[in-house]
């Protein structure tokens, strides 16, 4: 967390860009992805930007209108320290120091912006009470749906999740066929992109079923443009499952797998 901290003080005293660099072999400023990143930074420079942001988004997503409800029970210096953690830069240190956290056993803990303790969860951290979320859906008799999932929450605000779906047959324990692998996410930081790449077409080894969620991670931030591939892989079969999470950035470090 000392770390964490330490990165926070540099990077909120940062103002200008020093430099461009583009991670994962691709020059996300030079792109049209870069291009749109920087329209859509204006909605992360204070809080009346972002409410903005969720309000016009509110118009066509009954979601963000409970996004920006929750947003709006904040105190004002409470939504201030909130605007700081979605800078770009920051935000990708936070989503890390979740994961890592995660990996400790650890969901939950806090991170202090300007003397405002905000409490951090991920999914390690959450119950499972998104109907969507790690749920083995009963399709029929031997079939079932198991959904993977990575989430970041800030003041207890779901600000971005990850899913990753399969559906396959079972013989009452083993998987023995996969009938479809899906995708989905949300995400309420216009500072990062969150773009699908799609999924594999899932295949059966040693009784599982296997598949894996891609996609693209983009953002502008104080020292450049910065780009991630973003795997989510789940495995399951009648009675257990577990999931995976792969990343190039270098300051998202994933997990291999853990059962969930």
């Amino acid at each position: 967390m000392r770390y964490l901290r330490s990165i926070l003080l540099v990077f909120l005293s940062v103002c200008i860009v020093f430099s461009v660099i583009a991670f994962d072999g691709a020059n996300v400023s030079a792109s049209q992805e870069g291009v749109g990143l920087h329209k859509d930074l204006k909605y992360i420079k204070s809080v009346d930007s972002y409410i903005m942001y969720l309000e016009l988004e509110s118009e066509s997503n009954q979601e963000a209108r409970e996004v920006l409800n929750q947003f709006l029970s904040l105190s004002r210096e409470q939504q201030e320290a909130f605007i700081k953690v979605l800078q770009p830069d920051i935000y990708i240190e936070v989503l890390n120091e979740a994961i890592e956290m995660a990996e400790k056993g650890v969901g939950e803990f806090d991170l202090n912006v300007d003397d405002i303790i905000i409490p951090i969860k991920s999914s390690y951290g959450v119950a499972l009470t998104d109907p969507v979320d790690g749920q083995l859906t009963l399709l029929s008799s031997n079939e079932k749906t198991v959904t993977a999932s990575e989430k970041l929450y800030i003041f207890n605000i779901n600000t971005t999740t990850l899913y990753t779906m399969i559906d396959f047959n079972h013989n009452g324990s083993s998987a023995t066929r996969v009938l479809d692998v899906r995708q989905s996410h949300k995400n309420w930081n216009p500072g990062v992109w969150v773009s699908p790449q799609g999924t594999n077409n899932g295949y059966i080894s040693g009784g599982y079923a296997f598949g894996r969620g891609t996609w693209k991670l983009h953002a502008t931030g104080a020292l450049g443009a910065l780009s991630s591939t973003i795997h989510l892989h789940v495995k399951a079969n009648n009675k257990n499952r577990y999931k995976k999470l792969e990343s190039t950035h270098f300051n998202i470090k994933g997990y291999d797998w853990r059962a969930f």
